[in-house]
């Protein structure tokens, strides 16, 4: 009589992975789209970006294939923050 809720989960949009992680390169947008993850797995992987530290370590757990690949897909092509800033 169907599927339950908890065996599919739903693709997030667009719309959706800019609310959680702001403006980012329609390439990123399109490969997190096209993962099929969780609103909740984009966001622990937000979370490591911002903090710039080591995700692992401040969890205190391994990061999940998904959080991971999606952590990789947002740091792709940035900076390195602190290092950007320093003066020679």
């Amino acid at each position: 009589t169907g599927i339950s809720n908890m065996e599919v989960k739903s693709m997030m949009t667009r719309e959706q992975v800019i609310e959680i992680v702001g403006q980012i390169e329609d390439w990123k947008i399109t490969q997190i789209v096209s993962m099929n993850a969780s609103a909740e797995e984009l966001l622990e992987a937000h979370t490591g970006v911002i903090e710039q530290g080591d995700l692992e370590a401040e969890t205190g757990r391994r990061l999940s294939g998904a959080v991971a690949r999606l952590y990789d897909i947002l740091i792709a092509g940035e900076p390195s923050w602190p290092e950007r800033d320093k003066t020679p």
